[in-house]
C-alpha cells in the first residue's frame, strides 16, 4: 500500500509518499506526477521519508523523475542508499525535512478525494 499526498506550495509541488513504492503503486505515482501540471520540474519534489520499501520499478521511476529535474528527498539509511544507487546528481537529492505551509490543491486521476484533509490530499 502507498499513500501519496500532493501539496502545492509557493515553492512548488511536493509528492509525500508513505508505505511501499511497489507494483501498481509505482504506476499510480507516475500518473499523479504526469497529471500534476508542474510548470517547472525543478520546483517538484518527492519526499521518501516515510517509504519502507522501493522495488525495481519504483527505483526506475525515481531515476526518471530525477533526470527530469525532480528533487528527491530521502531519510534513513536504506532510502538514502537506494537514491545513491540510482546515480542521481547530488544537486537533485536532499535529505532534509519538508517544511512550510501546504495547501489542499491536488491534481490526480482519482478526484473523489479532492481537497480532503489538512495539509494535502491523499492520492491513495
Amino acid at each position: 500500500m502507498l499513500k501519496i499526498t500532493v501539496s502545492n506550495e509557493n515553492s512548488g509541488t511536493t509528492f509525500t509518499l508513505s508505505g511501499r513504492l511497489v507494483g501498481p503503486w509505482v504506476q499510480e505515482l507516475r500518473q499523479c506526477w504526469l497529471m500534476a501540471d508542474v510548470d517547472d520540474s525543478a520546483q517538484c519534489r518527492v519526499d521518501l521519508r516515510d517509504v519502507s520499501f522501493i522495488d525495481d520499478a519504483g527505483k526506475l521511476l525515481l531515476s526518471q523523475m530525477a533526470r527530469d529535474g525532480v528533487t528527491i528527498r530521502a531519510a534513513g539509511c536504506l532510502n538514502r542508499a537506494i537514491v545513491e544507487e540510482l546515480n542521481i546528481p547530488e544537486s537533485v537529492v536532499r535529505s532534509t525535512n519538508v517544511t512550510g505551509a501546504q495547501d489542499n490543491a491536488h491534481r490526480c486521476a482519482d478526484t473523489s478525494h479532492k481537497d480532503r484533509g489538512k495539509g494535502g490530499s491523499p492520492c491513495r
